[in-house]
């Protein structure tokens, strides 16, 4: 679910996050893939925000600005957030909890918007298309990791530019406040 070899501090128990990616495969892989893509964003957004402030995205009592430098740090940023997943997963369906792995696959691969740049070489592991018109995909030819997730500039590829648009278009529709008739296809 969460392993990485791209950044040093994402290593911790292997096989029990196997198992917890296992058991939110058996809701969906795009369950699985939703998870991964937004872990792979959020490494990626450590290194280069952008205009994203993460402190305020995760609520944290301090900016967590000082910290990215640290392995320590950001094993237990991320150790904090898959536990999360993992405490869903350990006690799926138990007497007493809300929460369950289905409940969890429902809300993540409900009105998300999944986005991949063919330079990514992450983009094979992720969702290339839309499976599920309630989560629909944007793949951008000629892009790079989370491209965008930046502000923008007047150098972005055209598809680049018509896939931000049509994110926000969407959630414009999401929210009430635009109308579906304009829909783009990507």
């Amino acid at each position: 679910m969460m392993e990485s070899s791209k950044r040093p501090w994402v290593k911790f128990y292997p096989e029990y996050l196997q198992v917890v990616t296992d058991d939110l495969a058996s809701y969906s892989d795009e369950c699985v893939s939703v998870v991964k893509t937004a872990v792979n964003q959020l490494e990626e957004l450590l290194i280069n925000p952008g205009d994203v402030n993460i402190t305020s995205l995760f609520n944290l009592c301090e900016s967590i600005d000082g910290y990215v430098n640290s392995t320590s740090d950001m094993a237990n940023f991320f150790e904090l957030i898959a536990d999360n997943f993992a405490g869903i997963a350990q006690y799926n369906k138990n007497a007493g909890r809300t929460t369950s792995i289905d409940d969890l696959c429902d809300i993540l691969t409900n009105e998300t918007i999944g986005s991949e740049g063919s330079f990514d070489p992450w983009y094979p592991m992720g969702l290339v298309e839309t499976t599920n018109e309630a989560s629909p995909v944007i793949f951008i030819d000629g892009t790079a990791h989370c491209a965008n997730m930046y502000a923008s500039t007047d150098d972005d590829l055209p598809a680049l530019t018509e896939a931000r648009e049509e994110v926000n278009r969407l959630i414009g529709v999401w929210l009430g406040v635009s109308s579906a008739h304009s829909q783009n296809q990507h």
